[in-house]
Order: C-alpha cells, then sequence, then structure tokens
C-alpha cells in the first residue's frame, strides 16, 4: 500500500509531479539509509530522495522554486518522504546529510537553509547523465549520497567566507595597481617621459608627486625628465584618470584572530595601493 506523500511546494496553486522510480535492491552497497540529490538552477531546484523500502529502492523527486520559503519546505518534504516512504524513519530533528552540485554560487543559499551535512561537487566532476535532464541528475546525486561516493564537505564559517572576499578584494587592487601602473608610463612614454626607470609611480611617493605635478596647469622644470612639456589634451586626459580619491577600511575579527585590509585609492590609477594586515 503506498503512502500518502508530502505535497512539494511550486509557488503556484498547481500542484507539482512527484516521480517514483522503483528497482530492485541489488548490486548496490548501501553505506548510509537514504540519499538525498539536489540539482541546483538558478530559479528551480530538483530534489531527489532515495530510500529502501520493502526490499526496493525508491527515489522520489520534486521540483521547488529557489526564494527562501520554498528552500524550507523542500527540507520539510524531504523529512516527509524519509517518514512515509523508508524501511528506517529519520527523526526530524536529525540533520540531513545530501549531494548539492556547485553550480556557480546557487548553491549556497540552499546549503545555508538546510544547513546537516552537505556534499558539494562539481557537476563535471560528478559526470553528467547521457540523457541529460534534472530529475536524472537529481537521482544520480542521490545515489551518490546513499553510496557515500562523496566524502563531507567543509563548510565555511561566515567569518573566513567574509575574510576571503576581502583578500579577493585586496588582490583585485593590486591588479588594478599594476594595470594603472603601466597605462601611465605607456602614456609618458610617448612623449618622452622615461620616468617608471627611477621607480614606480604606484609604490613610489616621489615619483608620483612628480608625476602629479607635469600633469598640472604649470608644471615645474625638472632637470632629470625630458623638457618638452606634456600637451595640455594630454594632461587633460591624465587628470580625468586621476582625481577620485577613495580610501576604504574594512576590518574582520575571527577569534584570536584581528585581520584588518586596508584598501587605498588615491589620485586614481596615480595611486592604487592595497595593504593587508594582520594583527595578534
Amino acid at each position: 500500500m503506498k503512502s500518502k506523500l508530502p505535497t512539494a511546494y511550486n509557488g503556484s496553486d498547481e500542484q507539482p509531479k512527484l516521480v517514483t522510480v522503483i528497482e530492485e535492491a541489488v548490486d548496490i552497497n548501501d553505506v548510509k539509509e537514504y540519499g538525498i540529490g539536489i540539482d541546483v538552477h538558478k530559479l528551480f531546484i530538483m530534489v531527489c530522495v532515495r530510500t529502501k523500502l520493502d526490499g526496493v529502492y525508491v527515489a522520489t523527486t520534486a521540483k521547488f522554486p529557489t526564494d527562501w520559503k520554498s528552500l524550507l519546505r523542500a527540507k520539510e518534504w524531504c523529512y516527509g518522504i524519509l517518514q512515509t516512504k523508508s524501511d528506517v524513519k529519520i527523526d526530524i530533528e536529525q540533520p540531513l546529510h545530501y549531494v548539492i552540485d556547485s553550480t556557480a554560487t546557487y548553491h549556497y543559499p540552499l546549503r545555508i537553509a538546510w544547513g546537516g551535512i552537505p556534499s558539494v561537487i562539481n557537476p563535471t566532476i560528478a559526470g553528467e547523465n547521457k540523457r541529460k535532464t534534472d530529475k536524472l541528475d537529481a537521482k544520480r546525486l542521490a545515489l551518490h549520497d546513499q553510496t557515500a561516493v562523496w566524502r563531507e564537505s567543509y563548510v565555511v564559517p561566515p567569518e573566513v567566507e567574509a575574510l576571503r572576499l576581502m583578500i579577493a578584494e585586496r588582490e583585485r587592487y593590486i591588479s588594478e595597481a599594476r594595470a594603472s601602473s603601466n597605462r601611465i608610463n605607456n602614456t609618458l612614454t610617448r612623449f618622452g617621459y622615461n620616468i617608471d626607470r627611477y621607480g614606480s609611480v604606484t609604490q613610489n611617493k616621489e615619483i608620483r608627486s612628480v608625476v602629479e605635478n607635469q600633469i598640472s596647469a604649470s608644471p615645474d622644470d625638472i632637470e632629470w625628465i625630458c623638457p618638452i612639456k606634456l600637451l595640455m589634451d594630454v594632461r587633460l586626459v591624465m587628470r580625468k584618470n586621476t582625481t577620485s580619491t577613495i580610501i576604504s577600511k574594512l576590518k574582520l575579527k575571527t577569534g584570536s584572530l584581528k585581520s584588518s585590509i586596508k584598501l587605498h585609492r588615491c589620485n586614481g590609477p596615480l595611486a592604487v595601493m592595497a595593504k593587508f594586515q594582520v594583527k595578534k
């Protein structure tokens, strides 16, 4: 006798179709009592719960939107399947283990909403079905979860995730500083100003001040650089790229570690500096 399944929510009044696939319980080395696979997309997720019921494997799938309430409802739906279509009943207080593919960053909201014990995998490593469908992908991931193909993924704490973001920002500014230095040097050398041989315009304050002086309205005569003044049009172009001044301080505390990233963008491309400080 088939048990009545909980209703999956799809964000509309239309009831979603539940797909149940039954297979003989042979040639599979069970490691876990159940398996949950989740195929993630931008607008929806396909969830498959694989259990053993009366000697056969039962794989049930349902589709849910990716808004926060629907993600929580999908989790409740999984608990309902595990309580009605499984020989071993799973307590609702017990954390769920599941395999989820890492599609861009779309898997993050689900992982945060569900918690539990996720195994986040690269879909290209997991291998795709010859018949590419979301249901088959979710079923494959559920089988991987039940047979423990993938180990549990390390869940990065929010503090560490924020630190990663800060470091990525630092790297972006370092790259921007390098590009700015090259752009400035290329412009100046076209008009005889071989200033970069004396130092970097983004790291050397004296060199930077010289460049800023030469693109001003009244540049001074400096004996060790080209005596021919830059054309006003060239100075205007360079001034346009050197007018913004942004100083941002981003601080983060993680336990006993105090990390502070200071991003300085002074005078636009002339001074793009990034400093990373770690204080104990």
